[in-house]
């Protein structure tokens, strides 16, 4: 008895590899990202940094989406507030009182220490205090 044709007959079809290897690859790509972004736990996490106020831009976009930025006289980099922390955590309204030159202390992840002054854009800060108010704790 001679088998004149084979059935490919397996667990995975051949349309649906490709959507494998996708999901595989997208994991993986989530899990770099997860792993690889700064895990603030404690203060020792933080790098804090002084500078003169010098602009700030908050621009509320449609759908919800916010971009507050501001920058310091001293350093090339702007300075990103998450959105995790407009909720409530920010206080905006004090924030947009401070005068230019006015000076005030901010926290950064230790680990962007060494990117101050380099062509990085920005920075995600995690707290913003001057001598007087505390506008992101």
């Amino acid at each position: 008895m001679q088998i004149s044709s084979l059935k490919k007959v397996g667990f995975f079809p051949e349309r649906f590899v490709f959507g494998g290897y996708m999901t595989i690859m997208c994991g993986f790509i989530f899990i770099f990202f997860n792993f690889s972004k700064p895990k603030i736990k404690t203060t020792a996490d933080l790098y804090f940094i002084s500078g003169h106020f010098q602009d700030y831009s908050f621009i509320n976009g449609q759908r919800g989406t916010r971009n507050y930025t501001f920058r310091l006289k001293e350093f090339s980099n702007s300075f990103k507030i998450k959105a995790d922390f407009l909720g409530g955590k920010f206080k905006k309204y004090e924030f947009e009182q401070l005068n230019f030159g006015d000076s005030i202390t901010v926290a950064i992840s230790a680990t962007d220490r060494i990117n101050l002054n380099t062509n990085k854009s920005y920075f995600f800060v995690f707290a913003i205090a001057n001598a007087n108010t505390i506008f992101l704790d």
